[in-house]
């Protein structure tokens, strides 16, 4: 082997020595640092995690690790609590340590995530007029109004009421610094049916939007005026109190016994009532007539070669005690057939032929 080849053999080998004592010396000190160092508790993810949906039992998607500082995410998330009811605003893969960053904020939630299990965002067309002058904001309640014409009469009535606003035209936050919008459609939070009877509201009139108070959850029976009703006297106020209470269902009242403060050893004893024995109805029975058994007997007699049959029934009504009427067994007793003639004086049974 030449030396030159030598040389660069020995040198190889010592540059993989002193990489090897170093790549040790590095994985030692990292060691006895992390063993030092504290820890913070972060959720890791136990399998792939969908974004966007709302997180029920966070212990069945999460587990609870121990990291370094070093090594945990800049704002852990280290309590199931922080992450029940919230909803990530992306997919997490499996081993992924949440940080704070990865929940969906109030900035980052649409009207879709602000909806209720059933609701509907459904938007309307209103103006300045129905938007109550621009003060019907996000987040306020109104009751909804719908004017129409029918055979050239208007009416008004009440369709919804303590409907929540979502947005007005594309603002769906409100902030101290508005104080009213003027747009052109407001979205509301509403059912299925309330979301198809506002459309066909809208396409037979013109809707109006009501503010409620923001402590006022009281819905009233829905109001419907006509035009003949615009010359009528309003009822007064001590009117309005005796039809409410006579629409208002009769709640029967009980009456309790009286408390008694003692102390339980100085009161008297009180028996629980005994429980009387179960009356036991006497039901008469009656056994039906027993029939009555019928003995049959036939009787034969013969007079030289006439034989005659009588047939006896025991049980049944004697012939001769009859009412004039004769009975099965005397009807069947006898021979229909003419009885034979006595034979001739000398002659013993029927003449041979």
């Amino acid at each position: 082997m030449k030396p030159k080849t030598m040389i660069l053999m020995i040198v190889a080998v010592g540059c993989g020595l002193g990489a090897s004592i170093m790549t040790s010396r590095l994985l030692a000190d990292r060691r006895d640092k992390d063993q030092g160092e504290p820890t913070v508790p972060v959720l890791v993810t136990r399998a792939r995690v969908t974004g966007w949906t709302e997180i029920k039992e966070p212990a069945k998607l999460f587990e609870i690790k121990e990291y370094p500082v070093s090594l945990a995410p800049k704002n852990p998330v280290g309590e199931y609590d922080k992450v029940k009811g919230k909803k990530l605003n992306k997919n997490l893969i499996e081993g992924y340590a949440l940080d704070q960053s990865d929940l969906l904020d109030k900035t980052q939630q649409s009207i879709a995530d602000s909806l209720l299990p059933g609701q509907r965002a459904t938007a309307i067309k209103v103006n300045a007029q129905s938007l109550a002058g621009g003060f019907v904001l996000p987040g306020s309640r109104v009751d909804i109004l719908l004017t129409s014409r029918a055979n050239g009469k208007g009416q008004t009535r009440t369709i919804l009421q303590h409907v929540l606003v979502m947005a007005v035209d594309a603002q769906a936050e409100r902030n101290s610094e508005t104080k009213h919008i003027i747009g052109n459609t407001v979205t509301v939070a509403a059912t299925p049916q309330e979301a198809a009877r506002l459309a066909l509201a809208g396409s037979i009139g013109e809707l109006m939007l009501q503010v409620k108070g923001s402590g006022d959850t009281v819905r009233i029976a829905p109001i419907t005026v006509r035009e003949e009703d615009l010359d009528k006297p309003l009822p007064t106020p001590a009117e309005k109190t005796e039809v409410a209470r006579a629409e208002a269902p009769v709640v029967p009242t009980i009456t309790l016994p009286p408390v008694d403060d003692r102390d339980p050893k100085d009161q008297p004893r009180v028996e629980a009532p005994k429980a009387e024995a179960p009356r036991v109805a006497t039901v008469a029975t009656v056994e039906p007539p027993q029939p009555v058994k019928k003995t049959r007997h036939v009787m034969k007699i013969q007079t030289g070669a006439a034989v005659e049959k009588h047939l006896f029934l025991l049980g049944e009504k004697d012939p001769d005690e009859d009412d004039g009427e004769s009975t099965p067994a005397g009807k069947a007793g006898k021979d229909e057939r003419p009885a034979p003639r006595p034979a001739a004086p000398g002659r013993v049974g029927p003449k041979a032929n």
